[in-house]
């Protein structure tokens, strides 16, 4: 079985978010795939390989891409990686009636030289993310989700500051609305602040109106 994921399944395993006997039974191999970008080298081979799969399946007579038209393919950023020039691919081979493709038989996301699309580096969510929907959205609370990892030490003193961090921008710097925000009764509000400042992990509230 092969599985593909972008999020961290080691850390997600530590915060209860993904079971710990699955993640063994899969991590057998591990291997880190590099965007398409970082590999250009191979995308000649892979246009001479969806080229022939298009072939077999339409019966197409398009068999290969001008030296231009390639240098163009090799330059583009391919935000969507291989499956987006899969795709650009296959377009081309369905509406050029021609044996070899040119510059202007590319889509204009790939030919225009005036706006290259830049590509979208999304932003992987964090174990700090991770937290604070738990806390937030699922409704978990401080002492649940975030203390024990804590005393565990499976996570840092910068993780717990991130998360007042936050919450403190949310409610404005009111420690007692953040205790509600982390679902802990309102008797908790002093333990919390107990634990804040022995761990070095209260910020001013000034910070935040």
């Amino acid at each position: 079985m092969i599985g593909a994921t972008h999020r961290n399944l080691r850390e997600l395993v530590g915060l209860g978010l993904f079971r710990e006997d699955l993640f063994y039974r899969l991590n057998v191999l591990q291997i880190e795939v590099p965007s398409l970008r970082e590999h250009k080298e191979d995308i000649p081979l892979l246009v001479e390989h969806f080229l022939g799969r298009a072939a077999q399946a339409t019966g197409i007579e398009l068999r290969s891409f001008s030296p231009d038209a390639m240098a163009m393919l090799t330059a583009y950023a391919w935000p969507g990686n291989v499956r987006e020039l899969a795709n650009v691919v296959e377009r081309v081979a369905v509406t050029c009636r021609k044996v070899e493709a040119g510059t202007e038989d590319l889509p204009d996301e790939v030919s225009s030289p005036l706006a290259p699309p830049q590509p979208k580096v999304e932003r992987r969510r964090t174990v700090v993310d991770d937290l604070f929907t738990r806390l937030t959205v699922n409704g978990e609370s401080f002492w649940t989700a975030v203390y024990p990892l804590y005393m565990r030490r499976d996570l840092t003193r910068g993780h717990v500051l991130e998360l007042v961090r936050r919450g403190l921008r949310e409610t404005r710097g009111n420690y007692r609305m953040l205790t509600r925000l982390f679902n802990m009764p309102p008797q908790h509000y002093k333990r919390f602040l107990n634990f804040l400042r022995k761990h070095n992990c209260q910020l001013p509230y000034r910070d935040f109106r």
